[in-house]
This record gives C-alpha cells, structure tokens and sequence, in this order.
C-alpha cells in the first residue's frame, strides 16, 4: 500500500511542477505578479513559496500577511480575505496560486473566481480530493512541488 502511495504522490509531483514551473516562467517572460494563498499551513508554505521566488527575482507576493488577513477578515469577513487582495492588485495575465488541501475553503474559491473574471491565470494546488489521498500525504505533494520547481528555476 505505501509503495502505491509514493507511486501515486511521484505522478503528481511530476505532473503538477512542470505545470506550475511554466505558469511561474510566463509569469515573468511577460512581467506579471505572482500572487499566492493558503489557509493555515498552506499560508506558511505561500510566505516560504513566494520569498523564495522574489529572492530569484520573481514578482511575487504571498496574500497571506497577517495584517492584511485580519483587517480585511475583521472588517468584511474571512471569506473576502484573499479575493479583496486580487481585486485590488490583480492585473490581467499575473498568476495566482492557491493552495487548499479540501479544495472547499470559502476564500480561496471566491479569489480564483475574482481572479479568473480579472483575467488572471489560475494554478490551483492538487486537493484531497484530486490525490485520493489523505490530508498529509497531500500536504506532502504540495510541498515537493514547490522544492521541485524552486529547483528548477
């Protein structure tokens, strides 16, 4: 059974860096930002993803400060924490990269709809659902992804 779950993990990495890997380059072939989101773990690994990519001379930037977070969350509530940040920052054609082990949380569905209806290309991290596989080991393949292509750039 363990061998199938790293067979299963392996395919996807594979898959989802190289789809990731070539949305971050024409991200900066044609100059736009990288915005990225996550909720709770998934918010760390946005701040780590997006510092590392700015220190490779990336436009990136993670929706994921605190401040940002808690005045928006406190003033129009949690689920515009993220959509209010693309609304405001958006422009046709940047990336945005959400991160949702459930692929259900509220916030991070209502980004990608702004960001889509903005025009913004949207990468959308693999879900429990989409690994058949239980939360870790799908934090794990979100993990390795970012390494994988931190990597490759």
């Amino acid at each position: 059974l363990l061998l199938m779950v790293r067979t299963t993990m392996n395919k996807l990495v594979e898959k989802y860096s190289e789809l990731l890997l070539n949305a971050i380059r024409r991200a900066r072939t044609t100059g736009n930002f990288i915005y990225i989101c996550g909720n709770g773990g998934s918010a760390c690994e946005s701040d780590h993803f997006a510092q590392d990519l700015l220190g490779k001379g990336y436009r990136a930037i993670s929706l994921c400060n605190s401040g940002n977070i808690t005045a928006i969350g406190n003033d129009y509530g949690y689920e515009d924490v993220f959509y209010r940040q693309i609304k405001v920052l958006g422009k046709k054609n940047d990336l945005l990269i959400s991160l949702s082990t459930s692929g259900a949380s509220s916030n991070i569905l209502k980004a990608n709809l702004q960001a889509k209806n903005m025009g913004l290309k949207v990468f959308n991290f693999p879900t429990n659902k989409e690994t058949g596989l239980i939360t870790a080991y799908t934090q794990d393949i979100h993990l390795q992804i970012f390494h994988r292509v931190y990597q490759s750039l």
